[in-house]
């Protein structure tokens, strides 16, 4: 498969994991509220970061040496061993403190959590055994499997009323299901684990420990900082930003999973010119969705946020706060993805150590002075901060080539679109069937202008078509 139907491939099992958590979280506010709402986001915060304290890099690790190593089935078992463990571990040590859990969240949740965080650790892990067999457009597809039937099942027991139990329950059975779901496509060899094995892992993981909690603390950070200051309805309608924001981002986290096992490879070869190509492929496209996103977030961000209620509307500075966020952090995820591609765990290291450092102390000071709108600067400010740092270190192993004409023509196309949503607004109104259909013009006049003024995404459109399109 081309690495552009791969990445189209991942990205479409990201779109029905997006519009799922969208259909969730729309019924949610609208039936149960911003407060419930916020809850919920908080034990889903702290699901993630028990992930992270059983992850410590194998995720990362697994990906890189089943990419380089797919005969070496010992590396498979030797991280399933390790990752049982620290289940183990971290699962235990929850439940023993399970009512500080509940006192946080404010909902006796405590045994949930610990059901949810095993079920969570192991798809996690499971996804990245996939990516790093070659089966990237399976592990793009497998989330869709349970948010899929997450939106299903906890919008269902949320009808017959049991609230934020219902979202409990609905995220624990889905989850389960898409765990087998996707263990069924892992190639699997029983075999004991070498010393050797265990090494190639940990040889790794002692840098990479520090990427995962990298991502979480830009996912989650400013959630677990506000659950202290703020109260859960505005969390609610901070999620929902954030989830907005993420909206846009997806193609770009699309395009980091599908080249990392590709510059791996050509990495691992010395293929230095095509890794160098494939980074500035990567960056071309990181903004395709978000530099319009941004530009519609701030013509049309308060009708969008009005579908979840009026209580909503409050967020819209948030929104376009978390937009830029996610913008600038996009091209920083392709630029640390390289270098943990091409095995420079140590720069990646130092890039995530800054970040999250930074990312901390910002959010407990803003937060503490500004409330949301320190969480959401805290936010884009660390990511700016991290995307330099990641320019410098990719820098000192090859000149990257950044395509600045391809990330201007998409601007140039934004900026068009923007210009007649405005005009449509201005002309028809503000009422939410009208910007709905602005929305949906508005992004075909963006992708029809941008698939003329540019050669470069025209070929790649094309260059990735099936085969029957363009015999």
């Amino acid at each position: 498969m081309k690495r552009g139907q791969t990445s189209i491939v991942h990205f479409a099992g990201q779109i029905i994991l997006s519009v799922s958590g969208f259909a969730v979280n729309l019924y949610v506010a609208r039936t149960l509220g911003s407060e419930v709402l916020g809850r919920y986001a908080l034990v889903v915060s702290v699901i993630a970061w028990l992930t992270i304290s059983s992850d410590l890099g194998l995720h990362q690790s697994v990906k890189k040496r089943l990419s380089e190593l797919d005969s070496r089935a010992g590396v498979l078992n030797a991280s399933a061993i390790a990752q049982f463990g620290l289940i183990f571990i971290i699962g235990s040590v929850v439940y023993i403190f399970r009512g500080q859990v509940d006192r946080y969240i404010g909902a006796p949740v405590g045994e949930f959590v610990v059901a949810m965080f095993i079920v969570n650790v192991l798809f996690r892990f499971v996804q990245s055994v996939l990516v790093g067999q070659h089966k990237v457009h399976i592990s793009g597809l497998i989330p869709a499997v349970w948010w899929g039937g997450r939106a299903i099942f906890q919008i269902a027991l949320v009808i017959l009323g049991y609230s934020l139990l219902g979202l409990l329950w609905g995220y624990l059975i889905s989850g389960i299901i898409a765990v087998a779901v996707a263990v069924y496509f892992v190639s699997y060899q029983p075999t004991l684990p070498s010393r050797a094995d265990f090494a190639a892992l940990t040889s790794f993981a002692k840098y990479s420990w520090v990427g995962p909690l990298k991502s979480r603390s830009w996912l989650s950070m400013d959630t677990i900082i506000l659950g202290f200051f703020i109260t859960k309805g505005l969390i609610g309608v901070y999620e929902i930003a954030w989830n907005i924001a993420s909206l846009f981002a997806i193609f770009g986290n699309s395009i980091s999973v599908t080249h990392f096992p590709e510059i791996s490879s050509l990495a691992d070869e010395n293929e230095t010119e095509k890794v160098r190509d494939a980074i500035s492929n990567s960056l071309a496209y990181a903004g395709l969705f978000l530099i319009p996103g941004l530009l519609g977030s701030a013509l049309v961000g308060e009708q969008i946020l009005s579908i979840y209620g009026d209580e909503f509307t409050v967020g819209v500075e948030i929104l376009l706060l978390l937009v830029s966020a996610r913008l600038v952090y996009s091209y920083e995820q392709q630029l640390s993805n390289a270098l943990d591609a091409m095995d420079h765990p140590e720069s990646t290291f130092r890039i995530n150590s800054v970040f999250i450092g930074l990312n901390l102390l910002l959010n407990i000071v803003l937060v503490y002075l500004y409330g949301w709108y320190g969480a959401a600067v805290a936010t884009a400010t660390s990511a700016t901060v991290s995307l330099l740092f990641a320019y410098t270190e990719i820098n000192r192993y090859l000149t990257i080539n950044i395509p600045f004409r391809e990330i201007g023509k998409q601007v140039v196309a934004a900026t068009l679109m923007g210009g007649v949503v405005a005009l449509g607004k201005e002309t028809l109104g503000t009422s939410l069937p009208v910007v709905l259909v602005l929305v949906a013009v508005g992004s075909g006049i963006y992708f029809g202008l941008l698939f003329g003024i540019s050669r470069q995404f025209r070929k790649t459109v094309r260059d990735n078509l099936p085969a029957f399109l363009t015999s």
